[in-house]
Formats: structure tokens, C-alpha cells, sequence
């Protein structure tokens, strides 16, 4: 059974108020904060996660109430040593290593039956394409910030901060573009090329790589394994799942080629040398398409606001990322008689929607403030570019700290629908948006169902909208409230970077910059449970057996 918050996690949160109002060192109480949250994470989780975490839970209890009394000056979350540390000790309480060492009477035989079924654990997350997901991402993320922590990694030759590392390594790999380090002058180009490829493997999924390097080899997944895979990379199908990989690797190196070869053109016409011009068309068109936001320009795009060619050129591969492979193929379908799925035509006319309002509501509250000085042409480009960008991609041709506050909620808004599934994108999806606003619309005509084409939409894939959005909602809350605890930071700035980040959107209006550890933290967390989705994961939390239906007696239940 799920177990949502029960009172270990509700006494955390007593200690730290209490311990935020009394205590004199905010950077102690920050941390012991923190310990304590994750510690109620680990609490939270049913069934196998909370075997796992139960022991590791009490410890990080115990070291947030050392943390909470104790000066921590000689305690630097910069050192990937501390990252280690936990790590051993996961595996020490996981595989109960203490047991093997105090009982002598232990045989070789004996201790590879415990190892064994201790490693039944990893069973239980290979089954649940949930958990594959969330535990892939993660993998990737880990490996990426300690590459990224390399000293080749700099520009200077010396390792930069573990935890700047993790952030950048995170936002990578999440693509979700939001960056404490200036990419172009604090990266060398090796830095800068593990960043690209943590951004191709995010923006792919390590399991697409995976199971593409398997079958080359001539290796057979179990069925038991192509199923969970398949529904981690959203394929109903098991049978087809090569098939189903092979056209996202067709389409997505297809269009990011493409797009590269017409960025390099303009750099070139735009004065930069030959490399320079090939590297940033590479780097930007790879960073668009997988819905990024990472740019090799100190100001983002802002550069090139009246360079029409960029300035289309990446929105275009943009709205492409956003999409899912499957879909971009049948575009050329929209201009001919033949059919399209019911969810594609609602895919293409919610984008379409989100992207023209978006264009025209930017253009007339921004007309005299950050699009003042540009030509006709230029500020419906720019327009355009904004609405296209801010529901997932985070480049910015504008300056978004002069924003008025009228964008701003505009701004909230397309960075919370997001995407649509199967795609870069972050956010709830236009799907999910779509499915929420026909079940209003029946319900508002009496109907008491979702249609659309003549088509009535499942009671289950309106109950999946519906609790999309208000798990969605619920993690903006309280990761918003999470960094108003912990940061002396402005409120509107700090909504902006929750949904920005819990997005996977990437663009800020300044609040990234003032991050301190514990805040930089707060925005992974946005960042990772936006890039797996925050549907996935509650599944990766709970028990298997918790899908099972039951058949009740109706009832009627008076509401509203």
C-alpha cells in the first residue's frame, strides 16, 4: 500500500518550522531541513521502496538532528567524497554487510545466497518500467555530474563545485536548461561536448541506447524485460520494440542533421569562422531539438533576435523535439487526405492553439517594453519564438527580467501544459490538458463524459488527466514553499523557477543565480521528477499490487 504522508514526514516538517524560527545559523537549519525531507521521502514509499529505505532512513534522521545543533563548517557539500559516502552506506544497509562480517560461521556458499537474494531488489525495479525510468535517469544524471566534476571539464583546469557539477549534469540530462555555470566560458569544449551528450541521452532516454547497443551486439532481451522496457519508452507493443527505437533514432539524428547544417550556414553568413560556426550549429541544433535550452552564448539567443534565420531555425526544431517522433513523420498527413489518429489530431491542434495565442498575447503585452526597438518583422519573430520556446525549450531572444506581469502569467502557464507525450518535452502535456478541458466541457453540458470527433474519451484516461494535474500542482506547492523556507529569494522569481524547472523549461528571471546548496538541490529534485514525470513518480513509489481493480457497489456523492 502507498503510504502518503504519515507522521514521520509531518514531524519533520514541525522540526524544521520550529527550528527555523529559533535557531540562529540558517545555513545549519537549511541542511538539517534537507536531511530531514529525504528521509521523509524514504519513509513515504510503500511496499519494496520502503524495504529498501527503511534503515537508511533512520540514519539521515540521525544526521539531521547532528546537523541541527552542530556547527558544520567543515562539512562542504562540494566534496563528491560525501556523495560517496551515502552511496556505501545504501549499500551497506542494503546488502547488510554487517551480518556477514560479525557472524564467522558464515561459508562462501552462505554469503552468495544472501548477495543473491538481496539482489532480488533490482528484479523488482527491471519489471516496473516506472521504476526503469526514474532509475536510468537518475543513473545517468550521477555519472554525468561526476564527468562533469573532471578537471578537463573546465575551462580552467580545476575541478568546479560537485554540487555546480550535479546541478549542470541534471539539467542536462533533464533537459531542462536551467545553469549556475556560464557553459561557453566555464566548460572547456570537452566540458562542453559531455554536456551535449548528456543532453542526447537525456533527450533520448538511456534505455533507447541501450536496447539499440544490445540488439547490435546480437543480445535477446526476456520478454519479461522488452515488456517493462517497452513501457518505459511509451510502446505498447513489445514485439516492436527495436522497430520503435529505430524510428526515433531515424527522425531524431535525421532532423538534429538538418538542423546543424542550416545553423552553420547562418553563423557562417553571420561572420564566425568555419569551426566556431559548425560547433555552435551542432551544439545548439542537438540542444533544440531535445528541447534543452542549453546555448554556447553567454545571453542565450538574445544576440540573435534580428537574425530571422536562427531565430526560426531553432523554433522549428524546437516544436519538432516537442513532438514525438511518430507524430513528426505524419505531419505531412495534415495536407493530404489520409487519416490521422484521433490523439494526433488533438496533439496538432493544441499545439497549434498554445503556440499562436502564445505568439499573439506576447506581442501585444510586450509591444512597448522588451520587443520596443525592434522592426514589425522582428517583434512577430520574436513573438513567436518566445511562445514557442517557454513551454519547454528555455532559449530566450529577449531579456526575461523586463518581462511585464501580464507575460509573466502567460509565461506560467505554457510552462505547465509543456509538450506533448513522446516527445522532449516536460510539462503535463497538451493531451492531458486537452482530456481535462473536453471532461469540463461535458460536464458543463450535462453529458458527464469527454468526446471529441465523435469519440468518447475513457472515464481512465480522464482519471489520468485528472490526477496529472493535481499531482502536478501538489509538487509545485510544495517545492515553492520548499525554497521560500530555504532562500532569501523574491516569491516571484521563485514560482518562476519551480514551474520553470518541474517544466522542464529552463528559462529564469533571476532566481538561479542566488541558488545557494540546499536550493540548487530543491531544483534538481524539480528537474528529475519534471523529466520522468511526476505521475511516474507516485508509480515508482508504490507497490505493484496497487494497480488491481476492484469491483464496489455505485455511489453517488454530492460535490460542488
Amino acid at each position: 500500500m502507498f503510504h502518503f504522508f504519515n507522521v514521520f514526514s509531518v514531524l519533520s516538517i514541525a522540526f524544521f518550522l520550529i527550528g527555523y524560527y529559533l535557531t540562529n545559523s540558517p545555513k545549519v537549519t537549511s541542511w538539517s531541513f534537507l536531511l530531514l525531507f529525504c528521509s521523509s521521502i524514504c519513509i513515504l514509499g510503500g511496499g519494496y521502496l520502503a524495504q529498501i529505505f527503511s534503515r537508511f532512513s533512520k540514519i539521515l534522521v540521525r544526521l539531521a538532528f547532528l546537523f541541527w545543533g552542530v556547527q558544520v563548517s567543515w562539512f562542504h557539500y562540494s566534496n563528491p567524497s560525501f556523495v560517496l559516502l551515502i552511496l556505501l552506506i545504501v549499500f551497506y544497509f542494503i546488502f547488510k554487510i554487517d551480518e556477514l562480517i560479525q557472524n564467522p560461521q558464515f561459508q562462501k556458499s552462505q554469503i552468495k545466497s544472501v548477495v543473491r537474494e538481496k539482489l532480488k531488489i533490482f528484479d523488482l525495479i527491471l519489471t516496473n518500467p516506472a521504476r526503469i525510468l526514474a532509475v536510468s535517469f537518475f543513473a545517468l544524471c550521477i555519472f554525468g555530474a561526476f564527468i562533469l566534476y573532471l578537471p578537463i571539464s573546465s575551462s580552467t583546469g580545476t575541478s568546479i563545485a560537485f554540487i555546480d557539477a550535479v546541478f549542470t549534469s541534471f539539467s542536462s540530462v533533464c533537459v531542462t536548461g536551467l545553469t549556475v555555470m556560464d557553459t561557453p566560458n566555464d566548460f572547456s569544449f570537452t566540458g562542453q561536448m559531455f554536456v551535449l551528450l548528456l543532453i542526447q541521452l537525456g533527450g533520448l532516454g538511456i534505455m533507447s541506447f541501450s536496447v539499440a547497443v544490445l540488439v547490435t551486439l546480437g543480445k535477446r532481451l526476456s520478454l519479461k524485460y522488452e515488456k517493462s522496457i517497452a513501457g518505459s519508452l511509451g510502446s505498447q507493443d513489445s514485439g516492436k520494440l527495436f522497430g520503435y527505437i529505430q524510428t526515433i533514432f531515424f527522425v531524431t539524428f535525421g532532423i538534429e542533421a538538418i538542423g546543424a547544417i542550416l545553423l552553420f550556414i547562418f553563423f557562417l553568413l553571420d561572420g564566425y569562422p568555419f569551426f566556431s560556426a559548425l560547433w555552435h550549429g551542432i551544439f545548439i541544433s542537438v540542444s533544440a531539438y531535445c528541447n534543452a535550452g542549453f546555448s554556447l552564448f553567454s545571453d542565450n539567443l538574445i544576440l540573435f533576435k534580428q537574425n530571422s534565420g536562427i531565430i526560426f531555425t531553432v523554433s522549428l526544431l524546437i516544436i519538432a523535439g516537442g513532438l514525438s517522433p511518430f507524430l513528426v513523420i505524419k505531419i505531412p498527413r495534415i495536407f493530404s487526405k489520409r487519416a490521422l489518429s484521433i490523439e494526433a489530431k488533438l496533439i496538432f491542434i493544441v499545439t497549434s492553439f498554445l503556440l499562436l495565442s502564445g505568439s499573439i498575447f506576447f506581442l501585444l503585452f510586450e509591444w512597448n517594453t522588451s520587443l520596443h526597438g525592434l522592426s514589425l518583422f522582428d517583434k512577430i519573430a520574436n513573438s513567436w519564438f518566445q511562445s514557442v520556446t517557454t513551454r519547454t525549450a528555455g532559449f530566450n531572444s529577449l531579456e526575461m527580467g523586463k518581462i511585464r506581469s501580464e507575460t509573466f502569467v502567460l509565461f506560467l502557464i505554457l510552462m505547465f501544459i509543456g509538450g506533448s507525450p513522446g516527445g522532449m518535452a516536460g510539462g503535463i502535456k497538451t493531451t492531458t490538458f486537452a482530456v481535462l478541458m473536453l471532461g469540463i466541457r461535458g460536464t458543463l453540458n450535462l453529458k458527464w463524459q469527454a468526446s471529441v470527433f465523435q469519440r468518447r474519451i475513457s472515464h481512465r484516461s480522464f482519471y489520468k488527466a485528472s490526477a496529472i494535474v493535481f499531482i502536478a500542482i501538489f509538487f509545485h506547492i510544495l517545492f515553492f514553499l520548499l525554497l521560500l523556507l530555504t532562500q532569501n529569494i523574491p516569491a516571484r522569481e521563485v514560482i518562476f523557477e519551480v514551474v520553470s524547472a518541474l517544466g522542464t523549461v529552463g528559462l529564469s528571471v533571476g532566481a538561479t543565480s542566488k541558488l545557494d546548496g540546499v536550493g540548487k538541490l530543491i531544483i534538481v529534485v524539480c528537474m528529475y521528477i519534471g523529466r520522468i514525470g511526476s505521475l511516474t513518480m507516485f508509480w515508482f513509489l508504490m507497490d505493484q499490487k496497487s494497480g488491481m481493480e476492484e469491483n464496489y457497489i455505485e455511489m453517488e456523492i454530492d460535490v460542488g
